[in-house]
């Protein structure tokens, strides 16, 4: 699931680019769940719960640049 977010090669010219770089290989270690969040459950799997209700990624993942 995870993996059509991680791109072959590194995310370059973007406000966030090393940071999203880190978020994406952090969410592949840990099994796709969020890695702002320390538990493990079905709402937080990326993306998490309250993603998908507010829209708002405590990650930062999912914004506009």
């Amino acid at each position: 699931m995870i993996d059509e977010f991680i791109p072959a090669e590194p995310l370059e010219g973007t406000k966030f680019s090393e940071y999203k770089n880190k978020i994406l290989i952090t969410l592949k270690r840990n099994s796709e769940y969020c890695p702002c969040n320390h538990t493990r459950s079905i709402d937080t799997l990326c993306p998490c719960k309250i993603y998908r209700e507010t829209k708002k990624c405590e990650c930062h993942l999912y914004e506009d640049e």
